[in-house]
């Protein structure tokens, strides 16, 4: 199947105020929280894909977080947005409802109905059931997450008992999830020398425009920070028309991870 776990997170949402629960005790989260055990499955499915936990055991109580999960668990009281972004990152990769998602054009106002056919063209032997399931967690998600009310990814309006979401995107990306999407990009495709260009081409299907629909300009201003802040990590020639992006190939994903999580 093109879009298999489509409905996996059984038409829940990852919401700001059940991160906020895990985070301040994940490794107690299956005993302290206070989900029905259908929220606490989505919540699972969610943090799994979004790279924050290797594996759960309910039987056991038990989670394990990630590298990147355990960083990020220090610094979300203080780099909220951040980790939002970092989570978005993972789940454009890992989620199939966010990697479809993220292929919708910027700037579109999208019925719920439009997205049902949308997703039928992608995918026709999905069930209604398991789609509607699946836009339901990611219109929930925007709904009740930064992802949403902040960073206008997904805003989510009702009229004449029709759900319509609309692709704004934003420039409010912080430059440390934009070093870890190049980064993420350049690991998934075996490819550390990148363009400008390439991530504004609609043939390619990740990667930070279609994550966030940063404006190019605002792209460019901030490779030139990451060069004079991260020159072992990251080089650019943005001169004379070029639009070159140099990454280090020996630089793996818990290195940047420490990086980022600094």
């Amino acid at each position: 199947m093109k879009l298999k776990g489509f409905g996996k997170y059984l038409t829940f949402g990852l919401r700001k105020e059940w991160l906020n629960n895990f985070f301040e005790d994940p490794e107690n989260w299956l005993t302290s929280n206070y989900l029905g055990n259908k929220q606490v499955d989505a919540v699972i499915s969610w943090l799994k894909d979004a790279e924050i936990i290797e594996n759960s055991d309910k039987k056991k109580s038990k989670i394990s977080l990630t590298h990147l999960g355990s960083e990020l668990s220090k610094v979300y009281s203080s780099y909220e947005k951040l980790v939002w972004q970092i989570l978005w990152i993972n789940l454009s990769y890992n989620s199939s409802v966010v990697s479809w998602y993220i292929s919708l054009p910027w700037g579109r106002t999208f019925s719920k109905s439009e997205l049902i056919e949308l997703i039928l063209d992608e995918d026709n032997s999905l069930k209604p059931r398991t789609i509607e399931s699946g836009l339901n967690s990611l219109l929930n998600t925007f709904e009740n997450s930064p992802l949403g009310s902040e960073f206008k990814i997904g805003i989510v309006t009702k009229k004449n008992n029709q759900r319509y979401v609309e692709k704004i995107g934003t420039n409010e990306v912080d430059p440390k999830a934009v070093l870890y999407s190049l980064y993420k990009y350049a690991f998934q495709n075996n490819k550390y020398d990148l363009t400008v260009s390439e991530f504004y081409n609609e043939k390619v299907t990740n990667g930070i425009y279609r994550e966030f629909g940063i404006s190019k300009n605002e792209f460019l201003n901030i490779l030139r920070y990451l060069q004079e802040k991260y020159s072992n990590l990251i080089n650019v020639d943005l001169k004379a028309n070029l639009d070159n992006i140099h990454l280090k190939k020996e630089v793996n994903l818990n290195k940047l991870i420490d990086i980022i999580s600094e």
